[in-house]
């Protein structure tokens, strides 16, 4: 299906490693952008809705 969200953060750390390892001498400085999928749901006490435009 897709990727695994919760697997994100070590596969940056690999790839920071690997820039670090190529001689890329600011590799902590990477900024990394990442997309998913989420379920939003009203909360207990009325919170946002995925309908509402509040999120």
């Amino acid at each position: 299906m897709g990727e695994d969200l919760a697997a994100v953060a070590g596969r940056t750390e690999l790839i920071k490693s690997a820039a670090a390892e190529a001689g890329r001498r600011d590799a902590d400085a990477l900024r990394f952008v990442c997309r998913g999928v989420t379920r939003v749901r009203p909360g207990r006490h009325g919170g946002p809705t995925a309908t509402d435009g509040h999120l």
